[in-house]
């Protein structure tokens, strides 16, 4: 099972597409680490999954030695730490992703948009940063 920011209870494998891009991903639900709401989410493997994938994992190495300890300790680089880094990620209100143990998790968070709508936001956003077509 892939790991969240909390616990995995189920979890599927599907084949998705998104503005033109397929990539296997999992959907899962689970609770958040201290809560006992369930959350549903998508988890994406960086590796052997696409252009799109492989250059996003390339930028989560890059961003390594930004990472706060805690970060360091729960093996995740965290929203926050990529916003830092690129500016025009404020195109995502409050939390927009995280990646953990080189899965790149979307996530149910109070008063932000659904796992689908950021996962397209992030395609779209990455798509173009990435000049892929």
């Amino acid at each position: 099972m892939m790991k969240i920011w909390g616990e995995v209870e189920t979890e599927k494998s599907l084949k998705m597409k998104v503005s033109g891009i397929e990539f296997n991903a999992r959907k899962f639900k689970g609770k958040g680490k201290g809560s006992k709401r369930i959350i549903e989410g998508y988890g994406i493997p960086l590796s052997e999954n696409g252009e799109l994938f492989t250059k996003f994992s390339e930028l989560v190495k890059s961003l390594s030695d930004k990472r706060n300890s805690f970060e360091l300790k729960n093996n995740i680089t965290a929203f926050s730490t990529f916003c830092e880094s690129d500016r025009g990620l404020d195109i995502f209100p409050i939390i927009g992703f995280y990646v953990m143990d080189n899965f790149l998790i979307f996530s149910e968070e109070i008063d932000t948009e659904s796992p689908r709508k950021k996962l397209g936001k992030f395609i779209r956003y990455y798509k173009k940063k990435f000049n892929i077509p």
